[in-house]
């Protein structure tokens, strides 16, 4: 037999430890790489069970333009027109739909005798006040007189001092005397009485004057003269109602309102109001009253303000629109549709109080677009679960690396 050669034997024998080494080797990798597997299947399994939870803040949105009403116009005093003397009527100055002032005249009455009566007023006061001048002439011709009298019988007595006593005492007796009918000359001054005479006639002046004046119909305020019932030579009788004027300085504006409308209006004192044909234009109405039980045939609460209408923009019978909430009203709380839960009776979100999930009950209003307004429940700033909240229970801790 032929031996073969050391060197080849050495050879195959070093190849088969490498063999053997290399299958060791995978086989000691498979073995690992099944031992790990598991351990991450358990790990990922578990990280799926905690869902992401995305939380947000809450905050205030709009919900849309402030609401609104009509109000009707009216005028805020309506002054009957009547006559104050009976008699015809022989001018019309101003019609129906008229804008008059305080005073301008109407419509005129024949008022002749009317006329007739102040001419003698007049003629009489005229004639009592010339007696007057007359008798204060006389009396102050008559007093200066007696002043002089009295005078010369001073300077008299003077001179006779020297002379007999039963001339001196007659001079002053006749001084006395003087003196005496000057100072009942004062009090009996004919002029006072001429003084009563002449106020008696320029009181029937007066008199006659203002009944002339009854016989012009005139507008007790300033305002939109309305059902004017007159026309040149027609009688009225005093006290006749012929005509309205309404007061359109202030106009009243008067809306009737549903309960949750009337609502928004209790705790303010003023409005806005404004023109359809110009809503740029916007002024503020004070608020009068605000009706406290329903009108019992339409369920509605009144409403009642009052502007001022200087301008005269405003015309009874008109209607504008009233603004029952303000821009910044309408800005409230609201909260994504989508976080809210509905089970049953029963509506709510999770609030992130900490770390921990708090189930919040809410109260809702109304909807805008993707967001729901919060009447009660929530308040701005808290955190708000937004997605995920439906795997969430009250009181539930979440782990940071939930959170979103």
């Amino acid at each position: 037999m032929i031996k073969k050669p050391l060197h080849h034997t050495n050879k195959r024998f070093k190849l088969r430890t490498l063999s053997l080494l290399l299958a060791l080797t995978v086989l000691a990798a498979g073995c690992s790489q099944a031992a790990e597997t598991p351990a991450a299947d358990a790990e990922a399994t578990a990280a799926a069970a905690k869902p992401a939870i995305k939380v947000e803040a809450i905050s205030k949105h709009s919900m849309g333009e402030p609401r609104v009403g009509i109000a009707e116009v009216n005028a805020s005093v309506k002054l009957d027109l009547t006559a104050k003397t009976s008699g015809t009527v022989v001018a019309l100055l101003k019609k129906s739909g008229s804008l008059v002032k305080k005073g301008d005249i109407i419509a005129r009455l024949d008022s002749r005798n009317a006329q007739l009566e102040k001419e003698r007023a007049l003629l009489a006061l005229d004639s009592a006040r010339n007696t007057k001048a007359s008798a204060a002439a006389e009396f102050k011709a008559n007093r200066q007189k007696m002043v002089n009298s009295i005078k010369q019988l001073e300077d008299q007595l003077k001179q006779q001092v020297r002379q007999e006593e039963s001339v001196t005492e007659e001079t002053r007796r006749n001084l006395d005397i003087a003196k005496q009918q000057l100072k009942d000359l004062d009090n009996t001054n004919p002029v006072i009485s001429h003084d009563s005479s002449v106020e008696s006639a320029r009181l029937s002046l007066e008199t006659a004057e203002l009944a002339l004046e009854q016989y012009n119909i005139v507008a007790p305020a300033s305002g939109l003269l309305a059902d004017l019932k007159l026309q040149v030579g027609a009688d009225v009788s005093p006290g006749a109602v012929i005509g309205s004027v309404h007061n359109m300085e202030k106009v009243n504006l008067r809306a009737n309102l549903t309960a949750n409308a009337a609502n928004l209006t209790r705790n303010k004192s003023e409005i806005v109001y404004y023109n359809s044909s110009n809503e740029a234009a916007k002024s503020k109405a004070q608020i009068m009253h605000i009706g406290v039980l329903p009108d019992p045939n339409t369920r509605l609460y009144a409403l009642e303000m009052e502007a001022d209408n200087k301008d005269g923009l405003l015309q009874p019978g008109s209607r504008v629109h009233i603004q029952l909430t303000t821009p910044d009203e309408e800005t409230v709380i609201a909260i994504p549709s989508i976080s809210i839960i509905r089970e049953s009776n029963e509506t709510y979100v999770y609030i992130l109080d900490g770390s921990k999930a708090v189930k919040r009950n809410l109260t809702l209003g109304r909807i805008n677009d993707t967001f729901q307004e919060v009447l009660t429940g929530l308040r701005v700033g808290e955190k708000l679960v937004v997605t995920g909240q439906q795997t969430l229970k009250d009181g539930q801790t979440l782990e940071a690396s939930q959170l979103q």
